[in-house]
């Protein structure tokens, strides 16, 4: 096809740019960064476009093949089919046990295909999902949970829903379909729309500057935070026993004003994961937990950031929608 590698990376920065968005993208909180997405992309395409399930739009007047802006209305039309597709196909993966994404199996050595297996058997235990690099063999998902695991399958089912109609007669996409399905999620908390997450509680993982400390730097924050984030959200599924109800976030927040004072962007930061409504716990043993988490956060802070003070609380949408309001997001991978 026209330009092969640009049209494979026009479609795969639209998928990744999805992904960010709706907040499931970056190893560091348990969901895929950018060569699981690469890899999960590529073993469609080497599939479908082989058994010819999936076509890109040629469909264009002869005469007019040679000029450029036909040729750049292909690409368009191409990448746009390849996203449309993506969703299609991974959502047809969904009900797999374990997901397992990997490429032909020629693109492994034999060594590899021994480490595809072990990583289709950790998986399977750990209920979780394998996207299995070439050569390597290496689980490009190794960090993914139950919880984060769930939240993927979540996301691609919302986005196959709403692009399953995208395509026209003469096989191109429409671009309003592909658009909504880039819609933030930070917005649907934000905006208080609990109807595709159906959450109204969430645990928030906040870092704080010390007043009169040494700035906290994000790079810093972003390590320690991931980190603990991961091992928070282990915990939490564990707590509720609910996998399908939690939704981490990779986002990082940061407060919008430094609240230890001084100029310059907010010295705040914090990590969230979502708590859907059908969850069911006790107040008392959830105090418990809190305690417990918080001490075992704690404990590591004042190793690693002594500026700073860490807690772990469990609040409602209203004093979500009023934290959300004051800070900022960036990627927490």
């Amino acid at each position: 096809h026209t330009n092969t590698v640009d049209t494979f990376s026009g479609a795969l920065r639209i998928i990744k740019l999805w992904a960010s968005r709706r907040q499931i993208y970056g190893t560091g909180v348990g969901y895929l960064g950018g060569y699981g997405w690469t890899i999960w992309l590529a073993s469609i395409l080497f599939h479908d476009l082989a058994n010819g399930s999936l076509v890109l739009p040629t469909n264009q007047p002869a005469q007019d093949t040679q000029t450029q802006t036909y040729q750049q209305k292909q690409q368009r039309d191409a990448i746009n089919t390849i996203v449309v597709h993506f969703f299609k196909a991974a959502n047809h993966m969904r009900h797999s046990s374990p997901l397992l994404v990997m490429l032909p199996k020629e693109m492994y050595t034999a060594e590899s295909i021994n480490s595809m297996d072990a990583a289709k058997q950790v998986a399977t235990k750990r209920k979780t999902m394998a996207v299995v690099a070439p050569v390597s063999g290496g689980n490009c998902a190794r960090s993914s949970t139950p919880s984060t695991t769930q939240s993927i399958i979540d996301e691609i089912t919302r986005a196959a829903s709403m692009t399953q109609n995208a395509v026209g007669d003469d096989g191109t996409v429409s671009i309003d379909a592909l658009v909504h399905t880039l819609l933030p999620f930070n917005a649907e908390i934000e905006e208080g729309n609990s109807s595709s997450s159906g959450s109204t509680h969430c645990l928030v993982l906040q870092i704080n500057q010390r007043h009169n400390e040494e700035r906290l730097l994000p790079a810093q924050v972003k390590h320690w935070g991931s980190l603990h984030l991961l091992q928070t959200v282990l915990a939490t599924e564990s707590f509720f026993n609910q996998t399908d109800s939690i939704r981490p976030s990779s986002k990082m927040y940061r407060s919008r004003t430094n609240a230890a004072g001084g100029g310059g962007a907010g010295g705040d930061f914090a990590f969230v994961i979502q708590i859907k409504n059908n969850v069911s716990f006790e107040q008392p043993k959830l105090k418990d937990w809190l305690q417990e988490r918080n001490a075992i956060l704690n404990a590591s802070q004042r190793v690693a950031l002594p500026n700073a003070e860490v807690s772990l609380s469990f609040v409602d949408s209203d004093e979500l929608n009023a934290f959300a309001g004051g800070h900022t997001r960036s990627s927490a991978e």
